[in-house]
């Protein structure tokens, strides 16, 4: 396949290969092109497994939109993007911006869409409420991961999404910034899973419990060797207040605010590797060693090689 001008037709093959092997990756389409550039609106690009293959310009915009694609992987939100000289007069308050130092001085406009990304959910504790959680969160259409002492709890998800809460000791530091964690432990093991929550990259641990019970926690936390950074990550009690009683209702208003926080809550993340996936041929378009260097004003820029 010429990968150096991708044809609409390429591009929807190589989609429909991602598509089928369930395979995490974002499209890259340009949409609007200002001034000099290489780049014409509706060039494609697919990015995967840190590789983009398509042709959506030259050097000045593949770094950024490599950069800003992990992003978009990370988070399952859909970005535009503008790479160009100056920052002004970007289309909408969520646009994100990457400098060009080309001397084209050209302005472009890409829209990244994730697809096959699902958010992760991380469910921590043996109680009927984390179990729940665990469920809803499937329906919603999230990827829940259960970490539960009880084995017949473990049996109610595939076997690859349920593990006891050693494990959760052992894996939490490899979590994804993007990642969840509800932890419903109910009075077994609270402290030693809060702390490993929050010692975590999660940027948010939802803690399923009364506010005297958070109160108190709170206090042993900060008066330990925990930093208040990491107990400010907290949120409890868990749940939006819709007067929810039994642990199926504590459950759907726990999801419901877990929603809440996924559609608004962005991710620094840019830097996780995606999880490797052989639908897209290996060959991939040449980037030329622009990548992303720190300036004066600790910004990310790209050169142009043409």
């Amino acid at each position: 396949m010429n990968t150096e001008r991708l044809k609409h037709t390429d591009a929807y093959t190589m989609l429909l290969d991602v598509v089928e092997a369930q395979c995490p990756a974002v499209i890259a389409t340009v949409i609007v092109v200002s001034g000099s550039s290489a780049s014409k609106a509706g060039n494609q690009a697919i990015f995967s497994n840190n590789t983009l293959r398509g042709w959506i310009g030259g050097g000045c915009i593949q770094p950024a939109v490599k950069k800003w694609s992990q992003h978009v992987l990370n988070t399952g939100q859909a970005i535009l993007l503008r790479v160009g000289p100056t920052s002004s007069n970007l289309l909408t308050e969520q646009q994100v911006f990457y400098p060009s130092s080309c001397a084209s001085e050209g302005v472009i406009d890409v829209f990244l869409q994730p697809i096959n990304v699902k958010k992760q959910v991380i469910v921590v504790g043996s109680s009927e409420t984390a179990v729940q959680v665990a469920g809803f969160v499937e329906q919603v259409g999230y990827d829940a991961m259960l970490f539960s002492d009880e084995c017949y709890h473990r049996e109610l998800l595939p076997e690859s999404q349920c593990a006891d809460t050693d494990a959760f000791i052992q894996t939490a530091s490899e979590l994804n910034e993007s990642a969840t964690i509800v932890i419903a432990t109910q009075g077994k093991k609270d402290l030693t899973m809060l702390k490993t929550a929050i010692s975590s990259k999660s940027p948010t641990v939802l803690f399923v419990a009364s506010q005297k019970k958070f109160t108190a926690i709170r206090k042993k936390l900060l008066e330990g060797d925990t930093a208040s950074s990491d107990v400010e990550k907290i949120v409890s009690p868990a749940g939006l207040e819709i007067h929810a009683q039994s642990p199926k209702e504590v459950a759907l208003s726990v999801v419901a605010q877990i929603v809440a926080l996924k559609n608004g809550q962005e991710s620094n993340n840019e830097t996780s590797v995606s999880k490797e996936c052989k639908a897209l041929p290996d060959t991939e378009e040449k980037i030329p060693d622009g990548t992303p260097q720190k300036n004066g004003n600790d910004v990310g820029k790209s050169c142009c090689h043409g």
